[in-house]
């Protein structure tokens, strides 16, 4: 993005590196929760749980803890490496009918 820079202003290294740490870097998370999953796939909870079951190349799931009720998540990479074959394996039947 340029930057409209008033020649009065005087540019100094200080001036840069003061504008280059007001930019934002937006990383992507390492994990993704059930809920990020479900809206990602645009599926319900209920659907992502029977596709884990019934989709043995779905990546497993990360469990935070040994409790019962600990938190689930999944991988990032994992999921958009297992959409991406899920898409061609779907392009592939609907170009056999």
């Amino acid at each position: 993005m340029d930057r409209v820079v008033d020649r009065n202003e005087h540019e100094s290294p200080k001036n840069i590196e003061q504008h280059e740490a007001h930019r934002i870097v937006q990383i992507k998370p390492f994990l993704l929760s059930y809920n990020t999953v479900c809206e990602l796939l645009s599926i319900e909870r209920h659907a992502l749980r029977n596709l884990m079951k019934k989709d043995d190349r779905f990546p497993a799931p990360l469990k935070m803890g040994q409790s019962r009720q600990a938190a689930v998540y999944f991988d990032r990479e994992e999921i958009e490496a297992w959409y991406q074959g899920f898409k061609e394996r779907c392009r592939g039947e609907n170009e056999k009918i």
